[in-house]
């Protein structure tokens, strides 16, 4: 489906087709922040404090702008869905999350996770958008063409072992950080086993909270944190840029802990995470050819300090008494 997408864009001039691209990703990306702010489970922060989260997004979302990343719409589209199934629209929280599933494979998670929390009114909705998304294509190409592209698509996906990367296209995740630089004997197989338990953790935390009746803001605003942490600490491309996926959650997170009486503990980790993925962005900035392995860890250990944060956050009752 993004090949259509692509293909559109070659009929304009090569500028008018960049120009294009950066407006698409922007709007989206301020689209889906403001409706996580105004109408999404981040709605109660005052709306006073919302033009610091834009200004905190604002450097960490430049490289992928720049570079024509896809994560700015990849993120932009799930942050209409959440606000979506807050509303509870739930066509539409579909439609935005399929639309970053045919981006990137890996958003299938925020779905499957709003599944778990809303599975009469969400499951059948999202399976008919993904299965109308995976048809489109037939409809602008030869029938034989597509199924190819499909097939080659799975084949390549199977055999592609991201663990075996070169240290200069490594995906910086948790595997970097306990393999690569801490050094530890952790097996691969352990580390798929790892990857599995991790979301199967998530997947449990959603699902005992929907069953406990937790409130939309708890229950959509920790699916959000910690499906952002899943993604680029456990997930299949945690590249420099698919950092920004955990951007939004992590700018909102630190407003909101600054602006309120949230204990001190909490603060510390999240402006800790943020000071992390900012160092990460300027690095790049600044001394691109630095590569020193420590150097590389700063975005996954701010994720996983982010972790901590949402563990506090969302899952003490006191909090939410």
């Amino acid at each position: 489906l993004c090949a259509i997408a692509y293909a559109a864009t070659t009929w304009l001039p090569e500028v008018a087709a960049n120009v294009l691209w950066i407006l698409v990703s922007s709007a989206l990306l301020l689209g889906g922040l403001w409706s996580v702010l105004n109408i999404g489970p981040f709605h109660t922060l005052p709306a006073r404090f919302h033009p610091w989260v834009y200004l905190l997004l604002f450097p960490l979302s430049l490289g992928n702008l720049d570079s024509a990343q896809a994560n700015p719409i990849v993120i932009g589209f799930l942050m209409l869905g959440l606000a979506a199934a807050s509303r509870e629209r739930w066509w539409l929280a579909a439609a935005a999350v399929g639309g970053a599933v045919f981006w990137k494979v890996y958003p299938l998670a925020v779905g499957m996770l709003l599944v778990l929390a809303a599975p009469r009114r969400f499951s059948w909705r999202l399976a008919t958008v993904l299965l109308i998304g995976a048809l489109l294509p037939f409809l602008f190409q030869n029938w034989e063409y597509v199924s190819s592209q499909y097939r080659l698509w799975f084949d390549t996906r199977v055999s592609d072992n991201r663990l075996e990367y070169s240290l200069s296209v490594a995906p910086l995740d948790f595997w970097f950080v306990a393999v690569r630089f801490a050094g530890l004997p952790l097996h691969p197989l352990g580390y798929r086993a790892l990857q599995l338990a991790s979301a199967a953790l998530l997947a449990a935390c959603v699902a005992w909270g929907a069953w406990k009746g937790w409130s939309r803001e708890r229950l959509l605003g920790a699916l959000f944190g910690f499906v952002c942490v899943w993604m680029t600490l456990f997930g299949p491309a945690s590249e420099l840029h698919a950092y920004l996926l955990l951007g939004p959650a992590v700018c909102i997170a630190a407003v909101s802990a600054l602006s309120s009486a949230s204990p001190r503990s909490e603060r510390i980790l999240v402006c800790a995470a943020y000071a992390l993925l900012l160092l990460a962005i300027l690095r790049v900035g600044f001394v691109p050819k630095y590569r020193e392995l420590w150097v590389l860890t700063l975005q996954p250990v701010a994720a996983a300090l982010f972790a901590v944060y949402c563990g506090l956050r969302f899952l003490r009752p006191a909090r939410w008494s």
